[in-house]
């Protein structure tokens, strides 16, 4: 059971919600979320976490050879709320 998306809502204003991407193997498609299939992954471990809110805050993750997190850093490059 993976999570694709989380989200909730307050008087039909949007003040949460994350996609999230295990890389499936199938593609998933939605009004929310829209990730591509992958040949990759599907072991359980999240590759990116796309906020639907503000998209500045959303997230890749990268794994080494034992599946332990390598690094993590926001999509954009630039601002006040990227990290990594």
């Amino acid at each position: 059971m993976q999570p694709i998306l989380l989200s909730a809502t307050v008087s039909s204003t949007k003040i949460f919600s994350l996609c999230y991407d295990f890389h499936l193997k199938t593609a998933i498609s939605n009004a929310s979320c829209n990730l591509p299939a992958s040949t990759i992954g599907d072991n359980g471990s999240v590759f990116q976490i796309l906020n639907n809110v503000d998209s500045t805050r959303s997230v890749t993750v990268a794994y080494d050879q034992l599946n332990r997190v390598q690094q993590a850093n926001t999509i954009t490059t630039s601002g006040q709320n990227c990290w990594g």
